[in-house]
């Protein structure tokens, strides 16, 4: 069994000061996608638009901020919702708790920091009294893909999306 999540990360809500490195976060992870030919995903650099959201997102207390507990290097970051505001899981129960924009830094790569992001997430939507974790992701991306079925997601569908469509997965706490 691997570590737990407690033995790896510290995860911490993003505060108003906090603007600049998760954007930082999401300006490097844009980038290699890019620098890998994933250019459709994510604009590089991150737009006016993705600065707006993720203020937005921080003053809603709904961004975190992912540190290695054997250095403190911020190493991650993700957000929370607790409503579909996108409509696409108007087909599913609203028990769920939504995590979105998962990022990674490339110096944490192969580390298990997703993995034990992702053991954090639903530790914490599970303590938000939700049922299920669900999520949308790039569906013609097919590591993401992959990634999400691999770490115990169910594929329940694709939806459109603005700029790709999306895959749907869930997970049951």
């Amino acid at each position: 069994m691997g570590q737990a999540p407690s033995d790896l990360i510290i995860v911490e809500q993003a505060k108003e000061e906090d603007l600049e490195l998760v954007m930082e976060l999401i300006a490097e992870a844009s980038a290699w996608l890019h620098s890998i030919g994933v250019d459709y995903q994510w604009p590089s650099p991150p737009p006016r638009s993705s600065w707006d959201r993720a203020r937005h997102g921080i003053a809603e207390r709904e961004v975190y901020l992912v540190r290695l507990r054997a250095d403190g290097r911020t190493v991650g970051t993700y957000r929370f919702e607790w409503v579909d505001r996108y409509g696409a899981w108007k087909d599913y129960s609203d028990d769920a708790g939504y995590m979105r924009g998962l990022v990674t830094h490339s110096s944490a790569r192969g580390m298990g920091v997703g993995v034990a992001m992702l053991q954090w997430a639903r530790e914490h939507i599970r303590s938000h009294n939700r049922k299920f974790m669900r999520l949308r992701c790039c569906a013609i991306n097919p590591f993401l893909v992959q990634y999400y079925a691999s770490n115990g997601f169910a594929f329940c569908g694709v939806a459109p999306g603005q700029l790709w469509p999306s895959a749907l997965f869930q997970a049951e706490l």
